[in-house]
């Protein structure tokens, strides 16, 4: 699980009876290179977990958020007894064993040239097919959890998503209370992969060889607004 200083802020809800994860857009840069990191991840059995201080109630309805499992489920995935004992041990009181820093530079790249990153996924035959209605799959509630469990390919294609938007924090949002409006608050869902490509969209045609993190602040908040989806 991340350190203690991490500054990030998560909230977790239920709409429809479909789980989604809420932060605000500081945060979603720690999601995005936690899920691209997790991708690449080769020893069995690993996860990541999210649990207090990082998890806060929903913003919106106010209810308790769970602790989130990320998990690549190439590296096994988590029967119900080790949810069950897992959150027996929670919140964790250990000592931490060591630390562990994320490898993220081919996000970077990817985010740089969103073309070439959407060309060699597809050439992956490696990577399964996959698509964004299968989001009740991928990320459900057991023991107590919320679990995301994803291929690699699906875990780098919400990475870029989440990175997309990560990048909007122009507005210098403090994510260490998470009291921030509705309206600067990013649903970590089934639509996240459309409106991050809706944005990437805008900017290439707004701001043509410009990556997002050249964009100024008014420029940013522009992109954000025109970028909506539904």
């Amino acid at each position: 699980m991340p350190r203690p200083e991490e500054r990030a802020r998560f909230a977790t809800g239920v709409n429809d009876d479909s789980v989604y994860l809420v932060a605000n857009v500081e945060s979603f840069e720690f999601l995005a290179h936690s899920l691209w990191a997790l991708a690449f991840q080769r020893r069995d059995q690993t996860a990541l977990l999210l649990d207090l201080p990082m998890m806060v109630p929903n913003p919106v309805t106010g209810e308790s958020s769970r602790p989130v499992v990320l998990v690549n489920s190439d590296l096994g995935i988590p029967s119900p007894t080790m949810l069950d004992e897992l959150r027996g041990l929670l919140p964790v009181a250990s000592a931490s064993e060591g630390t562990v820093k994320l490898r993220t530079a081919g996000l970077d790249r990817a985010l740089a040239d969103p073309n070439a990153f959407a060309a060699k996924e597809r050439a992956d035959t490696q990577a399964p097919p996959w698509n964004a209605n299968e989001w009740d799959a991928w990320i459900t509630r057991q023991a107590g959890l919320v679990t995301v469990v994803m291929a690699p390919a699906v875990l780098r294609a919400y990475a870029a998503a989440a990175a997309e938007f990560g990048a909007f924090s122009w507005e210098n949002l403090d994510a260490s209370e998470f009291v921030v409006p509705a309206d600067d608050t990013v649903v970590f869902d089934r639509t996240l992969l459309e409106r991050a490509t809706a944005m990437r969209m805008k900017r290439a045609s707004k701001f043509p060889g410009r990556v997002l993190r050249e964009l100024n602040g008014d420029e940013r908040a522009r992109l954000w607004s025109e970028s909506r989806v539904g």
